[in-house]
């Protein structure tokens, strides 16, 4: 077994709350835990996010939240792998506190060039519990080193 990736994340303020799209000053700081272990032609990975908000103007609501993923990825070929994906969200206080969201997400993972460490990944994400979200379509980057 292996453990991977980041000890903590940062969430940046890129929205505009006047147009409903996210904020333009909290920043968010992730704790994150990802552990993976490939057995033969399967990887299984998982993770968990604890979103933390920072920086709020006076009279903002903390909005914590838990996001955690899981992902099953079957190599095919060296060129070729299968991919699927179990993605969730739920909020932990503030108004979004007990909601959330869990999506299903079947895809490919294609290399262009042969030998290469650049993948290509295509897939759909489709909620599984709330039926106000739409389906919609996932394109990914991946260079495995």
């Amino acid at each position: 077994m292996r453990v991977a990736g980041k000890i903590v994340g940062v969430g940046l303020p890129t929205g505009d709350a006047e147009a409903g799209t996210g904020t333009d000053h909290i920043w968010e700081l992730e704790p994150f835990l990802n552990l993976g272990v490939a057995v033969a032609d399967f990887e299984v990975v998982a993770w968990g996010i604890f979103g933390i908000p920072t920086n709020q103007d006076a009279g903002e609501e903390v909005e914590t939240d838990f996001s955690y993923d899981f992902s099953v990825v079957y190599h095919i070929s060296d060129r070729l792998q299968g991919l699927l994906e179990l993605n969730g969200r739920t909020g932990l206080s503030g108004e979004e506190a007990g909601e959330g969201v869990v999506a299903v997400s079947p895809g490919v993972k294609v290399a262009p060039l042969p030998a290469s460490p650049l993948f290509i990944g295509v897939g759909v994400s489709v909620p599984i519990n709330d039926e106000e979200l739409d389906a919609h379509l996932k394109i990914s980057l991946f260079w495995h080193f």
